[in-house]
């Protein structure tokens, strides 16, 4: 919330908390600090996709066909014990997945530095691909699995074809 006292001309908007975490964590300074989360450890809410809360989860926007008498009836449910809950679970698998990630990015990084000059554009542009899904989208399977497969397969590339087809 102080970016409004760092930069005067920032236009925060009525989201100001997001907005302003956005403009900070968008800084090349700080982006290596910082990993998106998934939001629905977080906050569930109604959108036009539907209600994505959960009983359990740890901040329920409630739609207006939950409040009221149908609250009072259904209350209990949604005030479960993290026990109860399957966070415990969603946050082992978040972080394995993210060290699994992390791994090949750095054989990935270590592969290109000992290739120096040699290194092919597809390796670079996959390692470049990696380092954005662990920062941006590291709760997405599908997209960290594609990025870590893109690398392990230019670094097993044949010298020949990692020259770009030259040699």
């Amino acid at each position: 919330m102080a970016v409004p006292m760092i930069d005067q001309q920032a236009q925060l908007g009525h989201a100001m908390d997001a907005t302003a975490m956005a403009v900070v964590l968008n800084e090349t300074e700080f982006r290596g600090a910082a990993m998106y989360q998934p939001a629905g450890w977080y906050h569930g809410m109604q959108s036009r996709e539907g209600f994505s809360g959960h009983a359990g989860d740890l901040l329920v926007s409630l739609p207006a066909e939950l409040m009221g008498e149908r609250l009072k009836r259904e209350g209990a449910r949604w005030g479960v014990s993290l026990r109860g809950t399957n966070y415990p679970a969603l946050i082992v698998t978040f972080w394995e997945r993210v060290r699994r990630a992390r791994g090949v990015l750095r054989d990935a990084e270590e592969f290109a530095e000992r290739e120096r000059g040699d290194v092919r554009e597809e390796l670079k542009r996959a390692i470049g691909r990696l380092r954005d899904a662990i920062a941006w989208v590291p709760d997405r399977e599908d997209v960290l699995g594609e990025a870590e497969e893109a690398c392990r397969r230019e670094m097993k590339a044949p010298p020949a074809t990692r020259r770009d087809g030259a040699g």
